[in-house]
């Protein structure tokens, strides 16, 4: 029970750095259903879209901006 402070600091930590995580993948989910909103089924359209997309910046978090490219991987 001596540890118990840091063990919550951990599982707090590891909370943080998940849902950090999971925050690209909804931001990348989000452009691609805004690549298929916007292709209306057309594949050629939807890749058009996403390749132009590649380089923007999609995701900003006050300290860094990601591109659709770094969130993607």
């Amino acid at each position: 029970m001596q540890n118990r402070g840091f063990i919550i600091f951990l599982a707090i930590l590891f909370a943080v750095l998940c849902l950090f995580s999971l925050s690209f993948t909804l931001v990348s989910r989000n452009v691609e259903s805004n690549a298929e909103a916007y292709s209306e089924g057309d594949v050629e359209l939807k890749k058009q879209y996403l390749d132009s997309m590649w380089s923007q910046s999609v995701y900003n978090i006050g300290v860094a901006d990601f591109t659709y490219q770094e969130v993607k991987v």
